[in-house]
């Protein structure tokens, strides 16, 4: 959680991206690689341009909040769409434990809330994000998404927050950039 260009839950407030699999350049070059089939202006889409170019078949994936993914859904691409699940870890009772993040449009604050509103806003997201609070929801099966708790034990030990770990050491720098035009 970013505020005020500082991320909740880590001492380190500067994102960045580590080498992929032994080659600094692997992730750039899968997203350049990418990027050639994507519709003039992909880079800059936002959540509704998203939508509009999956609909409208300009691009056969999006990733998108389970919350608009009925929208996505046209008569026109009722046939040929597939929702996939989020990916898992195989438990030992042959369960599958999926891995979600709590996040998105409930966060956003309101530019138009009074200073009290926001304040109690950043309080609840500071409570939630506090190491006992976000340590609690992880060892209750939640997904932890602050560096703290995902290299706490005995949540580092727990196989199913190895990909948390990775997508975590890769966020780029873009989060702080994306929270100072905010």
């Amino acid at each position: 959680m970013v505020h005020g260009g500082r991320i909740l839950g880590s001492k380190d407030a500067r994102c960045r991206r580590l080498p992929e699999h032994g080659s600094e350049r692997k992730g750039d070059g899968v997203s350049k690689k990418f990027v050639q089939w994507e519709p003039p202006g992909a880079l800059n889409y936002g959540i509704s341009e998203n939508i509009d170019a999956f609909t409208q078949g300009k691009t056969a994936t999006s990733i998108m909040w389970a919350a608009v993914g009925l929208a996505m859904i046209t008569e026109q691409n009722r046939d040929k769409v597939m929702v996939v699940p989020a990916p898992g870890i195989r438990q030992a009772d042959g369960s599958i434990k999926r891995l979600y993040c709590i996040g998105g449009q409930p966060w956003v604050i309101n530019n138009f809330a009074t200073p009290e509103q926001k304040q109690v806003i950043i309080d609840f997201l500071e409570w939630w994000y506090s190491p006992a609070t976000t340590q609690e929801y992880a060892k209750k099966g939640g997904n932890p998404a602050d560096k703290a708790t995902l290299e706490s034990p005995p949540i580092r030990l727990d196989q199913s927050v190895e990909p948390c770990n990775e997508i975590h050491d890769s966020v780029e720098s873009g989060f702080l950039s994306f929270a100072e035009i905010l």
